[in-house]
Order: structure tokens, then sequence, then C-alpha cells
């Protein structure tokens, strides 16, 4: 059986290196336990958007972000946090939507930029692996952000609450509801309530299958071998690791 041989790879290169998603990954679980355990009412909008801010940037780091797209990703994070600030001393709720949006405009272009490079992987290996999972996470937090920021749009407005439970909920509860529809679990203690939220859900909950069921299913079905489509291209390094610290090695017959 093939085994999976590790060179060239020091701990430095694992957790900073480019096209390493290892370190992202604990961060982005961590992100998840602060955003779910810490709640306030006043100081939700921070309390959401600035443990995420370092994934984010180290995110964009590792997938080998072009220039261009990290300078503007700086600015929609300057401007989320002017936003949330504002929102939290002149307790205004559109402006904390408008920072919310940001924030999960910066989250979407993240998770596209990782799941480029990491489709760009010529070897699918534990890299590879992570790289798909912090996909499918910071794909849960951006619609935890979209309905933050839907929610604190129609705070005022006819249409009514996001949810169709009484009551306030707390940030933490748009999390929650946000891995569970994206894992579909469905358990109902929480529901959409109006078209909007509806339409949102359901397209959070299409994502999330459709992510699970052909990207991560081929890649794992994949795992320590070499892609069949990118294996004619033997010259073109597909990744930023040089040379490839994942080879296949065929184990020598004793």
């Amino acid at each position: 059986m093939p085994t999976i041989e590790l060179r060239d790879r020091n701990l430095h290169d694992v957790l900073m290196g480019r096209d390493s998603y290892i370190l992202l990954f604990f961060l982005l679980i961590a992100d998840y336990l602060v955003l779910s355990l810490i709640d306030s009412p006043r100081w939700g909008g921070l309390v959401h958007i600035v443990p995420v801010t370092l994934s984010v940037l180290l995110g964009l780091h590792t997938s080998n972000a072009r220039p261009r797209t990290l300078r503007i990703a700086a600015l929609v994070l300057g401007l989320a946090l002017v936003a949330t600030i504002v929102q939290v001393f002149a307790d205004d709720h559109q402006v904390g939507a408008v920072g919310f949006f940001l924030f999960a405009l910066i989250l979407a272009v993240t998770a596209t930029s990782i799941l480029g490079q990491v489709l760009r992987h010529r070897h699918v290996n534990i890299e590879t692996m992570f790289g798909a999972i912090d996909v499918y996470i910071l794909i849960g937090l951006f619609f935890a952000s979209l309905y933050l920021g839907i929610s604190y749009a129609s705070a005022h407005h006819h249409a009514g609450t996001f949810f169709v439970q009484p009551g306030t909920q707390p940030n933490s509860d748009y999390l929650y509801f946000s891995f569970i529809v994206l894992t579909t679990v469905g358990f109902g203690d929480l529901t959409p309530h109006t078209e909007l939220a509806r339409t949102v859900v359901v397209l959070e909950a299409l994502v999330g299958q459709i992510f699970l069921v052909t990207l991560v299913a081929r890649l794992v079905s994949l795992f320590g071998l070499e892609k069949p489509e990118l294996g004619v291209e033997k010259d073109r390094p597909a990744s930023e690791i040089k040379p490839d610290p994942y080879e296949l090695v065929e184990p020598e017959d004793s």
C-alpha cells in the first residue's frame, strides 16, 4: 500500500508557511468557541469580528492571495471594524448591519482564495484536507455574519425579526444556527421568519451539502494520490511548497 512521506517540512513551514492550513484550522476552532461562549448584547459586533480577523489575514497569507487582494481585505476589515465600533457607541443597528455585511464579504473572499489554492494542489495531502475543512468552517462563519447583518438591518423593519421564536436572540444563536443549517442537522429550535431569511437559509444548506458530497468526498477518495486531471502537468508546480513535501512512495519489498 502506498505511504505518504513527509520531507523538507519543519514546524515553522507547517504552521506559518504558504499553502499550509493546519494552524488556520485551530484558529478557526478557537474563533468558534469564543463566538459561542462570549456574548454581549452591546459588544456583540466586536466580539464577532475581532477574533476572526487574525484567521482571515492568515488565510489570505497562506493561500498566497495577491497583494491587491490583501490591500482590499485590509480596507474592508477596517471599515467593518469602524462600523461595529460606531454601532457600540451610537446603538445604531443599521450601521451594525453594514459591519456584518462587510465582514461576510471578506470571509467569502478568504474562503474563495483558499479553495482556489487547494484545487491547484497536484497531490492530495494533509494540507489539502485541512484547507477544505477550513473553507467549510469559513462558509459557516460567512452565513452567520450574513444572518446577523440581515437581522440588524431588519430590526426596525415591518417584515419582522429574523427568527420566528419570540424575544431577542444573542449573536451566538446566529452562529449556532448557521452551523446547524450548514450540516443540515435541523433541530428546529430556531427557525427563519422572513422570506429573505428562509431563502438564505436554504442557500446555505445547499452549499453545505454540495461542498461535502462533491469536493470533500472527492479529495478523501484521492488522499495520498495525484489528481488524474493534473497528472500530465508534472513540470508545473501547483502550490507554493517546493519541492512538494508530500510524495507518494511505494514501500520497498523486503
